[in-house]
């Protein structure tokens, strides 16, 4: 019974450092500054993925679960570029709303 009460205490211990370390990874990735300059990451099977920069690898490991760290632009030669009219175009509607949203507001006042 208390071999059995350890091994539950340190399953709960590991889970909670591994929460820890999520948390850690999501808080950096909230207070990055992007800079734009385009990254290439690698996970641990050593699969490549482009990022847009240094911050999108710490917001991608910390929304999807992922280990991608930092490696040469060169292992990611193979792979298509990164497509930024998605992120403009999701600026572009984000924007068009807002501006719809302020619209709204001006005529009700009126």
């Amino acid at each position: 019974m208390n071999l059995n009460n350890l091994y539950l205490g340190l399953f709960l211990f590991s889970l909670t450092l591994v929460g820890l370390r999520a948390n850690k990874m999501c808080y950096k990735s909230k207070t990055c500054i992007h800079n734009g300059l385009e990254k290439c990451g690698v996970n641990s099977e050593n699969k490549p993925r482009r990022f847009l920069d240094s911050c999108d690898i710490m917001e991608y490991n910390c929304l999807k679960g992922t280990d991608f760290q930092k490696t040469s632009l060169e292992k990611c030669a193979s792979l298509p570029p990164l497509d930024y009219s998605q992120e403009s175009n999701k600026a572009s509607a984000s924007k068009q709303d807002n501006d719809e949203t302020d619209d709204d507001k001006a005529s009700h006042s009126e």
